[in-house]
């Protein structure tokens, strides 16, 4: 089912995000398919283990048609390469600095998915207008948007200036 939504999205474009979309149809046809004959077979055999690593790999296949899919829709909405990277990249490490300005814009001015990423980016960052911004998201009119917020408030490094 997901791997025909995909392909209807691409439809006959030649982007580069049309050809994300595809090769996420690919992969999600393909190897739902294979994950799921080895689940079952796991399942009616009783091991255990073999059930816990079929499910960790059906993660790790889906983590990977979700990025294809999040870089398709940057590309479609023509987001910046370095902005989007930024956007998708998860883990403790800071914003870039050079992305630090664009990510406070994200979260203040675009549609509520990509504020809520550009937030969680700036929870790892020193620069006081990304505080600033957290600060001013944590009320906003939105409950997504503001848990975000919130959220990030509390993942905000130590900052001995602010």
């Amino acid at each position: 089912m997901a791997s025909r939504y995909l392909l209807m999205l691409a439809g006959s474009r030649r982007q580069r995000w049309a050809n994300d979309l595809r090769e996420a149809a690919v992969l999600a046809a393909g190897e739902a398919a294979i994950l799921q004959r080895e689940l079952i077979e796991n399942i009616r055999a009783q091991r255990v283990s073999g059930v816990r690593d079929a499910l960790r790999e059906c993660a790790v296949r889906a983590a990977s048609m979700h990025k294809l899919i999040a870089r398709a829709a940057m590309i479609a909405i023509q987001i910046d390469d370095g902005l989007a990277e930024e956007l998708l990249r998860n883990g403790d490490e800071a914003p870039h600095e050079y992305v630090v300005g664009q990510l406070v814009y994200v979260a203040r001015a675009a549609t509520e998915p990509l504020r809520r990423l550009a937030i969680a980016r700036l929870a790892r960052s020193f620069d006081p207008q990304a505080r600033a911004t957290l600060r001013e998201t944590a009320n906003d009119a939105s409950r997504d948007v503001s848990e975000v917020a919130r959220w990030a408030l509390q993942r905000q490094p130590d900052q001995a200036h602010d």
